[in-house]
């Protein structure tokens, strides 16, 4: 169907990203409602969060549209992409235990 009638191509691998930008916003929502029953007042610097969905909603489209691009060259490449992912979460330094960190003498946070 995609090639007997006009059909912009980069609608497929942006939807992807669309519906996780909707999915964010629907948290959010959640977010601000609970901080309004917590009573809980947001520093100044949230509102820098529109800017910084942009930046990532533009970086998860970057990537979506290379990984698409890479998908139809080398056919085998869909195998390839949840190995890289898998990767990418075992080297994220997000589960690691912060004890394993070395201290910093020159620079710290307080």
């Amino acid at each position: 169907m995609i090639t007997k009638i006009y059909f912009p191509r980069l609608v497929i691998p942006t939807s992807a990203v669309v519906v996780s930008f909707h999915r964010f916003s629907h948290l959010l929502r959640h977010l601000v409602g609970l901080m309004v029953w917590y009573r809980f007042i947001p520093p100044a610097t949230v509102f820098f969060l529109p800017v910084f969905a942009f930046l990532s909603f533009c970086r998860r489209d970057g990537a979506g549209l290379w990984l698409a691009a890479l998908t139809v060259k080398y056919r085998d490449f869909r195998y390839i992409v949840p190995f890289i992912v898998q990767f990418g979460l075992y080297v994220s330094p997000v589960g690691f235990s912060s004890s394993i960190v070395p201290g910093s003498t020159s620079c710290s946070i307080r």
